[in-house]
């Protein structure tokens, strides 16, 4: 016999969902040049990684990392915090 909790966050009956903050897959990157593409991602998530990116914009992992440290050369994106726990400023 399974034992049953009702969790205290949620209601019962009919649930309600939040619309997605940071929704990349909502960005449209089409036509766009890869550092264009990496800013509009970044500015819709801070917190994506190098192969988020990669994949999302469909380009080799080292590509990705050249645009980034173009990016970051140029001043128009900056890294916050340390490699595993940081993210992604985009600078304006």
């Amino acid at each position: 016999m399974v034992a049953r909790y009702a969790l205290p966050h949620r209601s019962v009956g009919t649930r309600t969902q939040n619309a997605p903050v940071n929704d990349i897959n909502a960005v449209d990157i089409k036509g766009l040049k890869t550092l264009e593409a990496i800013i509009a991602l970044l500015a819709a998530d801070k917190t994506l990684t190098r192969p988020q990116l990669a994949e999302r914009i469909g380009k080799d992992i080292r590509t990705i990392g050249r645009a980034l440290a173009k990016l970051q050369q140029a001043q128009r994106i900056k890294r916050v915090g340390s490699d595993k726990a940081g993210h992604w400023e985009v600078q304006s």
